[in-house]
């Protein structure tokens, strides 16, 4: 859980529930967690803030990965987030997804699609 976390902000935002930690209520409320398949098209959900689909895009082949993040950035914020797993990235996709300049598993969304203005949103995918 901590890892690249802060030990500061894992006890600000965080609680323990025996051996797992819980987001804080009151963030918790102001989220929307959803599970979602990758490969259907899922237009008509979002827009999202963040999307966190780590250590998934490993399991796609390349034209599948490129759908994907396409499907991803279509239901994101022009200024949304994507948080892939260690062994993923958005190289070949910078139309639409770039590295963040700081975090390397963070991506910024580059695509000029606008989407309407929602309430903080997080998808996370299996």
């Amino acid at each position: 859980m901590q890892r690249g976390l802060p030990v500061n902000m894992l006890l600000r935002y965080f609680t323990q529930e025996d051996r797992r930690w819980r987001l804080v209520q009151h963030l918790r409320q102001r989220v929307e967690f959803r599970e979602l398949n990758l490969v259907h098209d899922f237009r008509g959900i979002g827009p999202f803030d963040i999307v966190f689909c780590r250590n998934v895009l490993i399991y796609f082949d390349a034209d599948t990965r490129k759908q994907v993040l396409s499907r991803l950035a279509r239901v994101c914020r022009p200024d949304a987030y994507l948080w892939l797993g260690a062994a993923e990235s958005v190289i070949d996709h910078e139309s639409e997804w770039r590295p963040h300049d700081e975090f390397p598993l963070l991506n910024v969304r580059t695509s000029r699609i606008e989407a309407p203005a929602r309430r903080l949103s997080l998808v996370a995918s299996r």
